[in-house]
């Protein structure tokens, strides 16, 4: 009898410290996050934590895995899911994200890319007003190239359809394609005289067509910005990671370093991205490609300004695409 209730006792010490430290054996909390980056200028952002990120803080540790995916709605079901805890995608869906998913607590952590849209062609132009009587192919349903070349064109006082037939000279026809292959078959089959996409996919295109960079669209947005720049992409963390905010703040400072890091390794990236089974970037990269790919890092908060102006602008060509309304202050981290 004394032998079973010391061995009672024994089993009752052990299962009340196990409940009481569940993950780990040092006294610390052990957390594991997920990280959701679309494959391309996004997946470039995070290039030196791309194998994941690990923190040891004084009451916890966390692990951080990061997952490649094809598009920005993919992760946005997954955020919502629950399968992802944070993500780089368009600022516009971190809007929407933040308007229509409140139970997430959604909020914008970073500014990550800078701008990575570019319109290519095989004939140059000085301005989009040299577009008038032309096809113009964009890439993605309400995506950001397609926003932004219609509200510049608007700020420009161009007018423009939608159709892949040129009716009337004094206006430029819009054609947005499901992807980008089928950009290749129109500018190569003479369908398209341009077309706009992001960052490394016009590298790739312009190899297969022919083409080259006619237009930078981030210059073209500071002809209508001059005080502020051009942002497209950001880190967008739900609250249960915001409240980590010393591992936020660790994990926000090695991004920073990101850049940096992109330049001394040039020449590895696509051996880097290919183990990743990156399906976008088995390029060679070069210093030219990267700069064209505008990655960085910068606070929300740094960036507000700049953000209320791109957001506005998405606003303003469709507001659902934004949720409806300009976030609050306390999106901004």
């Amino acid at each position: 009898m004394k032998k079973f209730l010391a061995l009672l006792v024994v089993l009752i010490t052990s299962f009340t410290f196990i409940a009481c430290d569940p993950a780990s054996s040092d006294g610390k909390d052990e957390i594991a996050f997920n990280l959701g980056v679309v494959d391309g200028a996004p997946a470039l952002a995070v290039a030196n934590v791309i194998n994941g990120y690990d923190f040891e803080g004084e009451e916890y540790s966390v692990k951080t895995g990061v997952e490649l995916s094809a598009n920005a709605q993919t992760i946005t079901a997954s955020l919502i899911s629950g399968d992802l805890d944070m993500a780089i995608i368009p600022l516009n869906l971190a809007s929407k994200l933040y308007n229509e998913s409140k139970n997430l607590d959604i909020k914008l952590a970073t500014v990550n890319i800078f701008g990575c849209l570019y319109m290519i062609g095989k004939t140059d132009v000085a301005s989009v007003e040299d577009l008038k009587g032309k096809i113009v192919y964009t890439v993605g349903q309400n995506g950001t190239p397609e926003i932004i070349f219609n509200f510049l064109l608007s700020q420009s006082g161009v007018e423009y359809e939608y159709g892949d037939e040129v009716v009337d000279s004094n206006k430029v026809y819009v054609k947005v394609a499901s992807q980008a292959s089928e950009i290749i078959q129109a500018i190569n089959g003479g369908l398209a005289d341009y077309a706009i996409l992001g960052e490394p996919a016009v590298t790739n295109i312009c190899a297969k067509t022919g083409s080259h960079v006619v237009l930078d669209l981030q210059a073209e947005w500071k002809k209508h910005h001059p005080e502020g720049k051009f942002v497209q992409a950001g880190l967008v963390v739900k609250g249960n990671v915001a409240e980590k905010t010393e591992y936020l703040d660790a994990l926000i400072q090695k991004l920073m370093q990101n850049e940096e890091y992109l330049t001394a390794n040039v020449s590895s990236l696509k051996d880097i991205y290919t183990q990743k089974e990156s399906a976008s970037l088995k390029l060679d990269f070069t210093l030219e490609i990267l700069e064209r790919c505008n990655v960085g890092c910068s606070r929300a908060s740094v960036e507000k300004a700049n953000i209320v102006a791109f957001l506005t602008a998405v606003k303003n060509f469709k507001a659902p695409l934004v949720g409806g309304e300009l976030p609050q202050d306390d999106f901004y981290l």
